[in-house]
């Protein structure tokens, strides 16, 4: 509609109306010869109707002679005041691909832009006004995005990998594989802003963002490094050293940092017995992290209260709290009498782990900017809750992309003092479109996650530094983005805190970033993964394949749990054949269709075992929340059932929750209890003898062995 009229198409015609009486203006010949391909636009812009799609050449516009008219892809230019064709000429395809959608027709400062045409033509005349030169801002491989393209009077912005801005005033041309939207809907440029919603597509893994973003053309600042004049000192400033307490001697049988160690391992050598009663139970704010345990003290965070609370691991009675900046998203970490946490606020907090005291303040945002996340204020630059701390050196990165606002610094601190030891500037690269032609699954970049160590070393997603933030080089294996890291060491491919159980992401201890590649026939891969010197402990929801995705059949056959020597390496077969997989998964797999192929074979097999496991079996528990200690493996999470009348009900919690206990050691079922409450994905903890649960309904729950002073569980059929 413009100008008072209203253009419709009725597959013979376009006809015009009066916006406002509905009579009829004019009627123009115009029959779509084909719907196939979804080829049809009808644009209206300063008086010209612009119509694409199938159809033949109007008589008009046929040029000299009798030459039969040809049939195909048109786009054609009618005057909107009475329906005389202007021009026509030959149209294009779409560029969205793997779906029907139609051409994208765009008018720009009187330029009109069709499909993926590189030459844009004057509105009233068609004749060609302007050639683009895209260099190699087109990535080969692949397809383009399964939605249509969008536009600003400045840019195209086409659907090829992520989103690639086409310059129709310069050569400012930039792609932007970092960013994706999702199938059908694509990303939208308005007020100032290109909005992206979330995507299903895991291509770029480690460098791809992740949720609903609003993000503006505005150039970023610089991002510098913080300095003396960042660091905040508290009153207890400098008074750790005079601590002599148990919270400063950590112990073989405590849970100070998430998942216990540096290594995440989500293990420990403290044993829980099998039979347990429920000891206390502590309601909280909203939702808690891991609960981290330390000598006779238990600390959580209230993740959107932003306090962290210090409990009595005994009684669960309170004993301090502190509130923050902002949202803390995970668990505090525990060192030599102090508690560290970074926040959503941008800082790092230390306190005394007595009392609850500020120590210091390390605020690693360059500035206050903040933004509105999950309906919070936060920092730009966010830290996550867990930092990691390792000979006494505090390590966290400050970002959300290495794309976004400057990008990301990963600071080291000293522990006691806040004092920056070393730091690492991790920015785009952003490509030379000249050069760099690209590529369709994998590319350089960072995305924040909580650090992990292998006892030296340390890793964020695909990104490994010394322990003086120098970057160390790891070797891509194809161009699906695998990278031989070098030592073992836990993975999470939508980092730690993912909790959407998606399912293209995994865990995976090994030497490897994983790339783009699935893991269903994976060795020491799943949805959670806990290890300990010897063993890898996995379970996998989706070990069933459906073409290109993973796949899970509720209530038929439930979940993989399974174990695997350490030195079961996952594998990606080869042309040479010199990796020869076995067969392992259930025997409903052996019907599943999808591509075959190793290394370098997009949405292949992906990785395959070499070796059997040490045990395996199907369990009906959707595991969410998993510890091993010592020899018997904990587990958390909802039954697998399917009620007809509400078939989200067991995932969404309605079924009730269930927490298991396995032998570490052939994976056979000792006890079986009814849960009250959900857990929190990654929500247990064990230390000195009991185990701890952290829940959605915003519970800290301590299970210890059955006594007279503490009840029996509520206990559950193996299969309910």
């Amino acid at each position: 509609a413009q100008a008072g009229r209203v253009v419709y198409h009725n597959l013979e015609e376009l006809i015009c109306l009066d916006a406002k009486t509905g009579n009829e203006m004019w009627r123009a010949p115009n029959n779509i010869g084909s719907t196939v391909g979804g080829g049809s636009t009808l644009v209206s812009s300063d008086g010209v109707v612009l119509f694409h799609g199938h159809g033949q050449q109007q008589a008009a516009a046929g040029g000299k002679g009798k030459k039969k008219p040809q049939k195909g892809l048109y786009l054609t230019a009618f005057s909107l005041d009475d329906g005389k064709v202007l021009w026509q000429h030959k149209g294009t395809r779409g560029c969205a691909a793997a779906c029907t959608q139609p051409t994208d027709l765009f008018v720009a400062r009187g330029i009109v832009w069709c499909g993926g045409s590189l030459e844009g033509r004057d509105l009233r005349s068609g004749e060609v006004r302007k050639t683009l030169s895209l260099g190699k801002l087109i990535s080969p491989g692949h397809h383009y995005r399964c939605h249509r393209s969008k536009a600003t009077e400045r840019f195209l912005i086409w659907p090829k990998r992520g989103a690639e801005f086409v310059d129709l005033q310069g050569d400012n041309h930039m792609r932007h594989d970092w960013l994706r939207a999702p199938c059908f809907t694509g990303a939208t440029p308005a007020n100032g802003l290109f909005y992206a919603p979330p995507s299903q597509c895991f291509c770029y893994p480690g460098v791809k963002v992740f949720g609903f973003l609003a993000m503006s053309a505005e150039a970023a600042d610089e991002l510098k490094v913080a300095t003396e004049a960042h660091l905040q000192r508290g009153p207890a400033f400098g008074s750790s050293s005079n601590l002599k307490s148990e919270i400063s001697n950590l112990k073989s049988e405590d849970w100070p940092m998430y998942r216990h160690n540096t290594q995440r391992s989500g293990s420990t050598k403290t044993a829980v017995p099998a039979e347990l009663g429920k000891q206390w139970e502590v309601e909280l704010a909203c939702q808690p992290s891991q609960p981290v345990i330390v000598g006779n003290r238990l600390w959580v965070a209230e993740k959107d209260a932003h306090r962290i609370r210090c409990l009595n691991a005994s009684d669960g009675q309170d004993v301090w709290s502190f509130t923050s900046g902002g949202r803390i998203d995970s668990a505090p970490t525990v060192h030599d009498g102090l508690v560290l946490f970074g926040c959503r606020d941008g800082s790092v907090y230390c306190l005394r782990a007595t009392d609850g005291a500020l120590m210091w303040r390390f605020l690693a945002a360059p500035n206050r900017r903040r933004v509105v996340s999950f309906g919070q204020l936060e920092s730009v630059w966010p830290v996550q809750g867990s930092v990691l701390v390792q000979d006494g050196v505090v390590y966290f990165a400050a970002g959300r992309s290495s794309f976004l606002d400057g990008g990301i610094i990963v600071y080291a601190l000293d522990a006691n003092s806040g004092k920056v030891l070393h730091h690492h500037h991790l920015e785009g690269p952003w490509p030379d479109i000249r050069k760099d032609t690209g590529r369709p699954f994998a590319m350089e970049g960072a995305l924040p996650d909580l650090i992990v160590s292998d006892g030296k070393d340390l890793y964020m997603r695909r990104i490994k530094f010394d322990a003086e933030l120098n970057r160390l080089q790891t070797t891509r294996e194809s161009d699906l983005g695998e990278l031989d890291m070098g030592v073992n060491h836990l993975v999470a491919t939508g980092g730690f805190l993912d909790d959407t159980g998606f399912d293209r992401l995994y865990w995976m201890y090994s030497r490897r970033w994983p790339g783009f590649y699935f893991s269903q026939q994976s060795p020491k891969a799943g949805q959670l993964v806990v290890f300990d010197d010897s063993t890898t402990y996995a379970v996998k929801y989706f070990y069933r394949r459906i073409q290109w995705s993973p796949a899970f059949f509720p209530a038929e056959h439930g979940y993989l749990l399974f174990a695997d020597h350490n030195d079961n390496e996952p594998m990606l077969e080869d042309k040479a054949k010199t990796v020869k997989a076995i067969q392992w998964l259930p025997k409903e797999t052996l019907t599943d269709k999808y591509r075959r192929g190793g290394r370098g074979v997009e949405k292949g097999t992906g990785y395959v075992r070499t070796r059997p496991a040490k045990w395996q079996k199907m369990i009906p528990l959707r595991i969410r929340a998993m510890v091993l200690a010592r020899d018997r493996l904990f587990a958390a999470g909802t039954p697998d059932l399917l009620d007809p009348k509400d078939p989200l009900a067991a995932f969404e919690g309605r079924q009730g929750a269930l927490l298991q206990v396995f032998s570490a050691k052939d994976g056979s079922l000792l006890k079986s209890y009814r849960l009250s409450s959900l857990p929190v994905f990654d929500g247990l903890s064990a230390a000195g003898g009991r185990l701890y649960l952290a829940t959605r309904d915003g519970k800290v729950i301590c299970f210890s062995r059955c006594g007279s002073q503490v009840g029996k569980l509520p206990t559950a059929s193996p299969g309910s």
